[in-house]
């Protein structure tokens, strides 16, 4: 049995930014080594995993993109100004610490004592001048939060819960895809880009042209304090169908395919709308004639801040349904 746990540690250890997911391709490359699969990439830096069949074309979908920043310019001083990539907040990056590409890392610090913008924001790495700076930052180098994730029971904390864990379930799917049965063929996509521009995904999906499409993603747990979310659902009480969002109505054949999957698999699914949400199933469904397109998402808490929180059991039942769609 794939060691999911095992899987999302490893990724959630090596995220990477926006526009930069080739530098994770060797670990994708590494982990779905001996899986007898194809693996390649494309110029965007989608990274794809196909096992071969004469049945359904199946479209599996999660991105691979983390948010961080991207440094803009550094000041006289040594510090540096960047901009954001993503949809992490300036309030969420105030006194985190970041690691460049490179292993540099400096901590975030605010002009403000509640920064709005992220303009209000500078890394202190250290230097004590824009040209000692210079020698360790460019403009357009990117940076990522680097706290350690850890583990209580089932609960998994880390800066990027989202994408490790939704790419840890792509990832142990694929370990086991050419051993499952079954003769759909079935195409693993580790997309790039979504943080910034949810479109980008519409390369891949055009390319593969799949008869249906699942996308795996996330959504905010309403089981906390002060939720406000319309359909709640919680942590620990399954993987969840998505409905509906504001870029994409799920086709009731799609959504019929993912609840089969499911029962099959014995799994109970929460189930949700998100009228105010935008994922990459807005353009996944509208990509070449058009694709029936479902979406299973992980209640997770904490989106759009330093430090988000998820429930194993819920990334082990969607990772049973996987199986029973393939």
């Amino acid at each position: 049995m794939t060691d999911l746990y095992s899987l999302y540690t490893r990724l959630a250890a090596r995220p990477v930014p926006s526009a930069f997911e080739a530098e994770g391709h060797a670990l994708l490359r590494e982990l779905l080594s001996g899986s007898g699969l194809t693996l390649s990439a494309d110029n965007l830096g989608h990274f794809y995993a196909h096992r071969p069949g004469r049945g359904k074309r199946i479209l599996i979908t999660t991105h691979a993109d983390a948010s961080g920043i991207m440094a803009s310019h550094v000041t006289e001083e040594g510090f540096i100004r960047f901009g954001l990539l993503g949809s992490l907040t300036p309030a969420a990056l105030c006194d985190r610490e970041v690691k460049f590409l490179s292993g540099l890392r400096g901590i975030i610090r605010s002009e403000k004592e509640a920064p709005s913008l992220a303009s209000e924001l500078y890394i202190d790495i250290g230097a004590k001048n824009r040209a000692a700076a210079l020698r360790k930052v460019r403009p357009g180098d990117p940076a990522l939060l680097c706290d350690a994730p850890h583990r209580t029971g089932n609960r998994l904390t880390a800066n990027y819960v989202s994408p490790s864990l939704p790419m840890a379930l792509l990832a142990a799917l694929g370990t086991e895809l050419s051993s499952l049965p079954g003769d759909a063929d079935v195409t693993l996509c580790f997309s790039a880009a979504a943080e910034v521009d949810h479109g980008a995904v519409r390369t891949a999906a055009a390319a593969c042209a799949p008869e249906l499409c699942l996308l795996v993603d996330v959504t905010p747990s309403g089981d906390t304090p002060g939720s406000a979310e319309v359909c709640p659902v919680k942590l620990g009480e399954g993987p969840v169908c998505r409905l509906a969002d504001k870029g994409c109505i799920c086709q009731p054949a799609a959504v019929d395919a993912l609840r089969s999957a499911a029962r099959t698999a014995g799994v109970s699914l929460q189930e949700e709308l998100r009228p105010a949400a935008l994922s990459e199933a807005a353009h996944i469904h509208l990509a070449g004639s058009g694709i029936p397109t479902a979406i299973l998402t992980l209640p997770v808490r904490g989106l759009g801040t330093a430090l988000q929180t998820a429930d194993l059991r819920d990334a082990r039942a969607a990772l049973q349904v996987l199986r029973a769609m393939v």
